[in-house]
C-alpha cells in the first residue's frame, strides 16, 4: 500500500489506466470507474479505515470492484464468476479485494450472505449491518491487518431466504454447498489457520471433512443478537481472532527460508 498521497495518487492512475486497457481489449472485464479523491486515495489497495459501513459509499464499490483483478485476488473473482455460472439465479457476492485474498494466512468463515452483502456485492466487514460493524472493530483489536492476514467468506456462498431477509442455512444448504468450500481451500495455499463464526459454520465444516492439515478455531457468531444475549460471545471471538492472528504469525515465520 503506499505511504503518502502521491504514491496513491500514482497508484490510481496506474489503476485506471489498466481499466482502460481492459475496456478495449476484454470489455467484460472492464468497470465504470467514479472514484473520487476522497474516496479512492484513502488507500489504494487496503482497506479504509475511517469508519464502518464504507461500502455504502458508491465509490467505494467502485474502487473495490476495479481492484477485482489484483493479483491477490483474481483467482478468487474467477472462482465466484464459475459460481454465477453455475448457479445463473442465485447472488454470489465478490471477495473483498481490499482484504489479503489469496495471499491470506487466516480464513474467516461464516454462514451465507446477508442482505447487505448482496447490496454491496462484497462478503466484507466494510458492510453496512450490524454483524459486519462487530467485525470492522474486533479484527483491529484482535490486531489483525485485514489487507495482510485475513479472507473472508461464507460456507454457503450464495443469498438464502428472499429479497430482504437472511434465512438460516439447513443441512441441505450446506451439502449443496460442500464442493465449493473444497474448491476454495484449493486456491489458498497459504491459510495456515480457519476460524468458524457461528453454529453453521462449526457445522459445516464437520460434515465436510476439509482441511485436515488446518489448525480450527471455533467462536459464536457475530450478530447483534448473539452479542446482545450472550454476554461471553463478543469476548470469545475476541480471543480467537487474537489467537489465529498469533499462530499465522508464526507460522508465516516458520515458512520463511533460513
Amino acid at each position: 500500500m503506499a505511504e503518502n498521497e502521491q504514491d496513491l495518487k500514482a497508484e490510481l492512475e496506474r489503476l485506471r489506466a489498466e481499466n482502460e486497457a481492459l475496456k478495449k481489449n476484454k470489455p467484460e472485464r472492464a468497470v465504470t470507474l467514479k472514484v473520487s479523491e476522497k474516496g479512492a486515495l484513502a488507500t489504494a489497495r487496503g482497506p479504509r479505515t475511517d469508519g464502518p459501513g464504507t461500502n455504502k459509499d458508491p465509490d467505494e464499490r467502485q474502487r473495490k470492484k476495479l481492484l477485482l483483478r489484483e493479483p491477490h485476488v483474481a483467482p478468487l473473482t474467477k472462482y465466484v464468476e464459475d459460481l454465477r455460472v453455475q448457479r445463473p439465479d442465485a447472488d454470489i457476492p465478490w471477495f473483498d479485494p481490499t482484504e489479503a485474498g489469496v495471499r491470506a494466512r487466516v480464513l474467516i468463515l461464516l454462514e451465507a450472505p446477508g442482505p447487505r452483502a448482496v447490496a454491496s456485492g462484497f462478503i466484507s466487514p466494510d458492510n453496512g449491518d450490524p454483524t459486519a460493524e462487530n467485525m470492522w472493530k474486533l479484527l483491529p483489536e484482535a490486531g489483525i491487518d485485514r489487507g495482510q492476514e485475513v479472507v473472508t467468506w461464507n460456507v454457503v456462498p450464495w443469498h438464502i431466504g428472499d429479497g430482504n431477509r437472511i434465512r438460516g442455512a439447513k443441512v441441505r444448504d450446506l451439502d449443496e454447498a460442500r464442493s465449493t468450500l473444497g474448491q476454495l481451500l484449493g486456491l489458498l495455499p497459504q491459510v495456515r489457520i480457519v476460524v468458524l463464526l457461528g453454529k453453521r459454520a462449526r457445522q459445516a465444516w464437520a460434515r465436510h471433512g476439509l482441511g485436515a492439515e488446518l489448525k480450527v478455531l471455533c467462536a459464536p457468531h457475530p450478530s447483534a443478537r448473539n452479542l446482545r444475549l450472550r454476554p461471553d460471545a463478543r469476548g470469545q471471538i475476541l480471543e480467537a481472532l487474537r489467537k489465529a492472528h498469533r499462530m499465522a504469525g508464526a507460522k508465516a515465520l516458520a515458512f520463511l527460508p533460513g
